[in-house]
């Protein structure tokens, strides 16, 4: 790491851990069977980005597919505890912003979306964060709770359906417990998760604002490359430490015309995101989505907030990741078109990926007419309001985020086939 960066991030979080850690006598770090009732997703797991249901329903079936091994599923499975209510005024005067829940976490990234909705009972308890294996979680959880899964493409025909004779075509526990190759995970499901927990106190730690998410990044990240993150996740990140820059900016030092501080730290937002992403943070592309989160208004806005509930309904990250180029091009984009810069994003991970990467935003867009894309920007802002009532109304919420997904690519394609490409294909006439 850089002197820019500061301390190796994985020193700093296998040092976390060990002052956090439940021990017993001899000072050795336990491990606690959990119920999977007791789980949940950490708020600050891979940025509070959540795992996406494509990926929960994915990892599941290639698991099933094979055999499910306890072990690997126990390995390096951390979780923290709770902070107990009574210290969320000490969180807040630490960091100055509200502490998020387990329990709201959870259920504003699970309640709406189909394949993730039975994750949580009322039977959930959130005493637990987890910090790894999050997507493995979550999906032994819906196959518990009864989350009826229509199987992707590669799966089909390969034994698994005969076990999805529950209720509404869920998984069938009874029918598992009689085949040998689910013993295990029959085991997990009736008695838990061997888990090391780490005390609450680690989200007070007066040195580190993100312990529970700096020791996440460092077990979904071991090697340091950066190579099981994605951009999203940074994203994400640079949105909330923008926000948080903002927030601090106002009470420090407020412009007396607009109530906006006067600048945003680079090197401070730079500096947070690397604890938990020190190879992204270090991408040469890294200054192109700074930019782009300051130009769509970061994560106070709704822009930021469209693009991360995309995201965690249908991209899995596993099969398609996002050209870096398109934040430069993105920002080339108007600064008054951010509903434009938000479809673009969209679009970009709808394409067929080639070697995993999504074709990034076409170069022409950057030098598309100004007053066009201004009225596309006005048109797709209206498609999603005049559309919301709709979505409020359809049969789920995820069929109402997928109505109005739908219109605004559409529209996009729409524009793009009628002016940009036409545009593109004269200049090389």
């Amino acid at each position: 790491m850089t002197d820019t960066l500061g301390p190796c991030p994985l020193n700093d979080a296998a040092s976390l851990r060990r002052r956090y850690a439940l021990t017993d006598k001899q000072g050795q770090r336990l491990k606690a069977k959990i119920q999977l009732e007791d789980l949940c997703v950490h708020p600050q797991n891979r940025g509070g980005t959540y795992p996406s249901a494509l990926r929960v329903v994915g990892l599941l079936c290639s698991i099933l597919q094979d055999r499910f091994l306890k072990e690997e599923a126990s390995h390096e499975a951390v979780v923290v505890q709770a902070l107990p209510p009574s210290k969320h005024a000490d969180y807040q005067r630490a960091w100055g912003k509200p502490y998020k829940t387990h329990a709201d976490h959870n259920v504003e990234n699970t309640g709406s979306v189909d394949a993730l909705r039975l994750a949580f009972t009322n039977l959930a308890t959130y005493s637990y964060g987890a910090l790894s294996h999050c997507t493995l979680l979550l999906g032994l959880m819906c196959v518990k709770h009864g989350a009826a899964w229509e199987l992707p493409a590669e799966y089909r025909g390969c034994g698994l359906e005969e076990f999805q004779t529950g209720p509404g075509g869920s998984w069938d526990i009874q029918k598992m417990r009689r085949d040998d190759r689910f013993s295990e995970l029959i085991d997990v499901l009736d008695n838990g998760l061997p888990c090391e927990v780490l005390r609450w106190g680690v989200h007070l730690d007066s040195e580190f604002r993100d312990g529970p998410g700096l020791i996440a990044a460092a077990l979904n990240d071991p090697q340091g490359k950066g190579l099981t993150f994605h951009e999203m996740e940074l994203l994400s990140s640079v949105a909330e430490h923008v926000s948080t820059a903002v927030a601090e900016g106002k009470n420090a030092a407020p412009d007396s015309n607009t109530g906006q501080p006067r600048t945003i730290p680079y090197e401070v937002v730079k500096a947070s995101c690397a604890n938990r992403h020190p190879t992204l943070a270090k991408a040469t592309w890294f200054d192109d989505m700074f930019n782009f989160v300051i130009n769509i208004g970061g994560a106070s806005e709704q822009f930021i907030p469209q693009i991360l509930d995309y995201d965690r309904r249908w991209v899995d990250h596993s099969k398609r990741t996002l050209s870096p180029a398109a934040w430069g091009i993105l920002n080339q984009v108007p600064t008054d078109c951010p509903h434009v810069k938000v479809a673009l994003v969209m679009r970009a991970y709808s394409q067929e990926p080639k070697g995993g990467q999504c074709p990034g935003p076409e170069p022409t867009w950057q030098h598309t007419d100004r007053a066009r894309l201004q009225d596309l920007n006005v048109l797709l802002g209206y498609f999603r309001r005049i559309l919301a009532p709709a979505a409020a109304e359809a049969a789920s919420e995820e069929q109402g985020a997928m109505l109005i997904a739908r219109a605004v690519l559409s529209a996009l394609e729409s524009f793009y086939q009628a002016c940009v490409k036409v545009k593109s294909q004269q200049q090389f006439q």
